[in-house]
C-alpha cells in the first residue's frame, strides 16, 4: 500500500509539474499557435521538425526581444517548408544554415519585423532551389527589407512589403516585390483592408505539395483561420478577416 502510495505520488508529482511548465511557457509568451500542425515544417525522406536555434522554436511564435535568429538546419531534408511564422525584434529573423544537403528550401507566408540584422539569410551551400513567397518584412535596422544569399546582400532602403516568386538572386528587380509599407490594425499585426499586402499573395504550390505526401492541409494563417479568406492569399502571416457586414436591418420611427 505504502509503495503505490508514493508511485501515484510521484506521478501526480510529475503531472504537476508538466503542467506548471507549459503554463509557465505560455506565460512567457512562448504560446503554441494553435492545434494545427506547427508552422516550421521540414518534409521529405525523413519526417521531422526543424531544429531551431534560441531565436525561436517549431509551431511557436518567437519572442519579442530575444536575442538571435530563428535557426534553422537542413540536414538530412530533402525538401523544407517554413510557413506562417511571426519573428518579433531580433537581430536576423530567419537564418537557414549550419549543415547542407535539402534540394529545395521554402520560406513563405511569414511576418519578420524589426530585425537589427537582416531580415533573411540563407548560407550559400543550402538548396539549389530557394523560393521566397509573400513574405511581410518590415523595419529592418539595416535596410527596411534585407535577404542575404550565399553572403551576397540584397537589400533595398525602402522595400517594407516584400514578395517573391522567383530564385531569390532575382530579387532586386523581381517584378513580384511590392515597395510599400503595411497598414496594421491597431495593437495588432493583422492588416487592415486597405493595406497593399491583401490579397496580393501569389499561390504557392508547397502547401498542396505537403498535403499531398502527409494528407494533412495546413492552408491556415498563424491564428488558425482558413486561407484564403478572400480572392488571393495576403502577404504576411496573417489573413485579414474583416466583421461580416450586418444583415437584417430595419429602420424603425422613435417618437
Amino acid at each position: 500500500g505504502r509503495q503505490a502510495g508514493r508511485q501515484a505520488g510521484r506521478q501526480a508529482g510529475r503531472q504537476a509539474g508538466r503542467q506548471a511548465g507549459r503554463q509557465a511557457g505560455r506565460q512567457a509568451g512562448m504560446t503554441q499557435t494553435s492545434a494545427l500542425p506547427p508552422p516550421s515544417l521540414a518534409f521529405g525522406r525523413r519526417r521531422r521538425l526543424t531544429d531551431p536555434a534560441p531565436g525561436g522554436r517549431p509551431g511557436r511564435i518567437a519572442p519579442d526581444g530575444r536575442a538571435g535568429p530563428a535557426r534553422f538546419s537542413c540536414a538530412t531534408f530533402r525538401k523544407q517548408l517554413i510557413p506562417r511564422r511571426r519573428i518579433v525584434n531580433t537581430e536576423d529573423g530567419i537564418h537557414h544554415s549550419w549543415q547542407c544537403g535539402a534540394d529545395s528550401f521554402s520560406i513563405e507566408n511569414n511576418l519578420i519585423l524589426d530585425a537589427s540584422l537582416h531580415n533573411i539569410i540563407v548560407d550559400s551551400c543550402i538548396s539549389e532551389q530557394i523560393d521566397l513567397r509573400n513574405n511581410l518584412l518590415w523595419n529592418s535596422a539595416t535596410a527596411g527589407a534585407s535577404v542575404d544569399i550565399g553572403g551576397t546582400s540584397r537589400s533595398g532602403s525602402d522595400v517594407d512589403l516584400l514578395s517573391d516568386s522567383s530564385l531569390v538572386s532575382k530579387l532586386a528587380s523581381s517584378s513580384n516585390n511590392l515597395v510599400k509599407a503595411p497598414v496594421f490594425a491597431r495593437d495588432s499585426y493583422e492588416q487592415v483592408s486597405n493595406s497593399p499586402g491583401v490579397d496580393a499573395g501569389i499561390l504557392s504550390k508547397a502547401y498542396q505539395e505537403f498535403e499531398d505526401l502527409y494528407g494533412i492541409d495546413i492552408r491556415y494563417d498563424l491564428k488558425g483561420n482558413r486561407r484564403p479568406k478572400g480572392a488571393a492569399w495576403e502577404i504576411g502571416a496573417i489573413e485579414t478577416y474583416a466583421p461580416d457586414p450586418p444583415t437584417n436591418l430595419r429602420i424603425e420611427k422613435v417618437e
